[in-house]
C-alpha cells in the first residue's frame, strides 16, 4: 500500500467516525410523558466503527411537539402514554436556550441531550 492510498483511508475512515457521531432522527418509544415533557428511549443501536453494537441511553425531558399555528393560538394535540411510538429529532445546536427563553452559548451539536419528539410514529400494520 502506498502512503497516498494509506492516508485517503485514514482521511475517509476519520470522516465516517465524525458522521457517525451526528445524531438526526431515530425512532423511539415513550416511556413516560408528563407537562409536554417526555422520557424516551431510542429505538435503534449505535454500531461503533470497531464493530460493537451499542444500545442508545434512555433520553430524559424530551420536549413532545405537536402541530401549532396562528403564532400558538392554534394547535391540534391528543392524549400521550408510555409505550407510543415517536420520531426523535436531534438539533444542530443546543436547545437549552430556546428551553429557557433566552439565549445560551453551548458547544453541543447533534446531541442526545438536544431532541424534540414528535409523537404518533408507529411501524406499519
Amino acid at each position: 500500500m502506498n502512503e497516498i492510498t494509506a492516508l485517503e483511508e485514514l482521511i475517509e475512515q476519520a470522516g465516517q467516525n465524525m458522521i457517525s457521531q451526528i445524531m438526526t432522527t431515530l425512532p423511539g418509544v415513550i416511556i413516560t410523558y408528563e407537562d409536554n415533557l417526555a422520557t424516551v428511549k431510542p429505538l435503534a443501536s449505535f454500531n461503533m466503527l470497531d464493530s460493537r453494537v451499542l444500545e442508545f441511553p434512555i433520553i430524559p425531558n424530551v420536549p413532545v411537539i405537536f402541530p401549532a399555528g396562528l403564532g400558538g393560538d392554534a394547535s391540534f394535540t391528543f392524549p400521550v402514554k408510555s409505550g407510543d411510538g415517536c420520531l426523535l429529532i436531534f438539533s444542530s445546536q443546543s436547545i437549552d436556550g430556546w428551553l429557557l427563553n433566552r439565549e445560551a452559548a453551548d458547544p453541543r451539536k447533534h446531541d442526545l441531550k438536544d431532541c424534540f419528539a414528535i409523537p404518533g410514529l408507529y411501524p406499519s400494520r
